[in-house]
């Protein structure tokens, strides 16, 4: 069961990520580098070809997830609290109210 919940809490994270770098897209204070970026991690994450086929275990998306953090590092910068709060109640939803456990980085803002 604790392997069940690691996932789902990882799961949890790379949502909570992309929906992150979505909402980016769409304010205006994101720099037009970071916006490319974004358009290209998320582009790359959802492309039927990788570097690493997926369908190695484990290894096939470490790739995406590198690509996915990279981006997400860049747009974290930017990503204000009204997005951070979007993306939240969107993963909440997804999920039936399970709050994301790295959200916890984010109370001091």
């Amino acid at each position: 069961n604790h392997l069940g919940k690691f996932f789902n809490n990882l799961g949890q994270e790379v949502v909570y990520q992309i929906l992150v770098m979505f909402y980016c897209l769409f304010e205006p204070n994101v720099p037009a580098h970071v916006k490319a970026t974004i358009v290209g991690a998320l582009s790359y994450f959802i492309a039927p070809i990788d570097l690493i086929p997926d369908i190695a275990p484990i290894v096939g998306l470490s790739d995406d997830i590198t690509a996915i953090a990279s981006a997400y590092a860049m747009a974290q910068i930017y990503a204000t609290p009204q997005v951070r709060e979007k993306a939240q109640n969107k993963v909440d939803e997804i999920f039936k109210n399970k709050k994301v456990i790295a959200e916890e980085e984010y109370k001091e803002n």
